[in-house]
C-alpha cells in the first residue's frame, strides 16, 4: 500500500535500461479522486495511462502491477488495455473465500467498525497474519496502516466482483 514514493529505491534499477512512466491509484499521491467510486474506473484509469503511452511510442507497452494494482492491470487488460507484456507482482487474494466477505465486511463498515473491516481484508483476503497488520506500528518509523488501507476500501464494497 501506499504510493510511487515507495518504490524511489528502484527508480534507478528500472530506469536504466527503459523508460519508466508510474501512476498512483485514485485518491493517492500525486492522483486525483472522483466524487463517487466505480471499480471500472480504476481499469479504465490503467487503460488511459497505457493507450497514450502506447500511442506516445508507437506500439503496445509493458505494465507492472503491485498489490491491488495487479488487479487493476488485469482489468485493464480484459478491456482491451495496449499490453505487450504483463508483470503482477503481490497480486491480492487467496485461493478462495468465504463467499459473504463483500456482505460482512458492508456491514462492518456501515456499522462504523472500519478498522476491523480493514482487518479482515488485510487477513481474510491479503493473507497478511494478524501480526503481520500490527508490525509497520512498530517499526522506526512505523505508520498505522489500517488508515491506509481504509482509504483503498471503496464505499459500496458489496459492488466488488467475488474473488472465488
Amino acid at each position: 500500500m501506499g504510493t510511487i514514493i515507495n518504490w524511489q529505491r528502484v527508480w534507478a534499477p528500472l530506469t536504466a535500461h527503459r523508460r519508466v512512466t508510474a501512476m498512483d491509484r485514485r485518491g493517492r499521491g500525486s492522483s486525483g479522486d472522483a466524487d463517487t467510486y466505480e471499480l471500472s474506473s480504476e481499469y479504465a484509469d490503467v487503460a488511459a495511462v497505457a493507450a497514450a503511452l502506447a500511442s506516445e511510442q508507437g506500439g503496445p507497452v509493458d505494465v507492472a502491477g503491485h498489490s491491488i494494482g495487479a488487479t487493476w492491470v488485469l482489468g485493464a487488460a480484459a478491456s482491451g488495455a495496449p499490453f505487450r507484456s504483463i508483470v503482477l507482482y503481490e497480486p491480492p487474494g487467496p485461493q478462495a473465500t468465504q463467499h459473504n466477505w463483500p456482505e460482512r465486511v458492508s456491514t462492518m463498515v456501515a456499522n462504523g467498525q472500519v478498522g476491523r473491516a480493514v482487518c479482515t481484508f488485510l487477513t481474510e483476503i491479503t493473507g497478511l497474519t494478524p501480526r503481520e497488520v500490527e508490525a509497520p506500528r512498530e517499526a522506526p518509523g512505523g505508520r498505522d496502516v489500517l488508515p491506509i488501507a481504509a482509504a483503498t476500501l471503496p464505499a459500496k464494497p458489496s459492488r466488488w466482483p467475488p474473488l472465488t
